[in-house]
């Protein structure tokens, strides 16, 4: 083989190599950009419903979630006989947008190409929703992982360990928002007419049925009836989110050491909150509680007063004079006119 074959060949051998890597470097460019590459998330579409789960959930928790969040919900729906109310009124509700996320929230960054894709006709109320969370230090509940907009649309959800429990709990928030009537939704609007009563009878009330409805579905996941679930309701100890042992203190001192605040709601809220879930079983009686909860659920009243019933003030007025200091007032305000909303800020 002569010099000019054997540099024939090795001319062709390096022409093939640099297509070869050029190519692949454009396919790597191509592949790289691709929105399912570059999106922190998985993005799958339940019907009316998009839900985010971001990539760092285990392949586990991503298909248990994507599979049984509605059935869970609609279990126990049909479980606690809500189903019928809702059902009877036609005031289904399922979320619009649902983000699953490992323990924190600073992966939601509007630029991710699935976020732009999947909210790019959404109201821009929205986005600063969503920069609240990537920014939040403490975005959840204390007594759940999980966050619910205000007005019902979008759930978050930030850690798998009681998934049936926080899932309804954050449901009830977005049913009861969801399904409110104009009438006392007009209650809470930041305007000449605000009433700071009804605004923090409303956080409570809420509070209230959405730790029902999270105890009921602790007691139904260890195999209870309804009624042995609201019994376990009642029995609970009056310190249940205030001993020193308790999850709930535990985060709310973390939340202070970080944040050097109280919480928008510390514990001895959620205990209160429990307490008139307590009371309102004692004094109606297992049936008509859950015919209260049910009101809620469909949005079967006009006021939010016509909701202040069997005494409830004794529980509500130290709120409202826990929330009316001038500074907790303050803040309030603030929350609210961040964000155009139209109810209170879920937990």
């Amino acid at each position: 083989m002569n010099g000019y074959t054997v540099n024939k060949i090795k001319d062709t051998i390096w022409k093939t190599l640099v297509l070869v890597f050029g190519i692949a470097f454009i396919a790597f460019i191509v592949y790289y950009r691709l929105d399912r590459t570059s999106s922190k998330f998985n993005v799958y579409q339940d019907n009316g419903t998009v839900i985010f789960i971001d990539k760092y959930v285990s392949k586990k928790d991503d298909l248990r979630f994507r599979t049984s969040w509605k059935t869970v919900i609609n279990d126990f729906l049909e479980k606690t006989k809500l189903s019928a109310a809702v059902n009877e009124k036609n005031k289904s509700y399922y979320p619009e947008v649902i983000f699953f996320v490992d323990n924190f929230y600073s992966t939601i960054a509007l630029d991710d190409p699935h976020i732009e894709k999947y909210l790019k006709d959404k109201p821009g109320g929205d986005f600063q929703l969503l920069q609240k969370a990537r920014m939040s230090i403490f975005f959840d509940s204390l007594i759940s992982h999980s966050y619910t907009s205000a007005d019902g649309r979008y759930i978050f959800f930030s850690n798998a360990e009681n998934l049936e429990s926080d899932l309804v709990y954050a449901y009830t928030f977005g049913i009861i928002s969801y399904n409110m009537p104009e009438s006392a939704r007009k209650q809470l609007r930041i305007d000449s007419n605000w009433d700071f009563y009804s605004y923090t009878a409303w956080i409570m009330l809420e509070e209230m049925a959405a730790i029902s409805t999270q105890q009921i579905q602790k007691a139904f996941s260890t195999g209870k009836t309804l009624e042995e679930a609201l019994e376990t309701i009642t029995n609970l100890p009056s310190d249940y989110y205030t001993n020193e042992n308790s999850s709930v203190i535990k985060k709310e001192e973390e939340y202070i050491a970080l944040s050097f605040r109280e919480p928008d709601k510390p514990a001895r809220i959620y205990q209160t909150c429990l307490d008139m879930a307590k009371h309102l079983i004692a004094v109606k009686g297992k049936n008509d509680f859950m015919v209260y909860l049910a009101d809620l659920f469909t949005g079967n009243y006009t006021t939010i007063g016509e909701l202040i019933q069997q005494d409830l003030k004794k529980y509500i007025d130290p709120v409202v004079e826990y929330y009316s200091t001038s500074s907790r007032k303050a803040q309030i305000v603030e929350d609210q006119t961040r964000i155009v909303r139209s109810a209170p800020a879920s937990q």
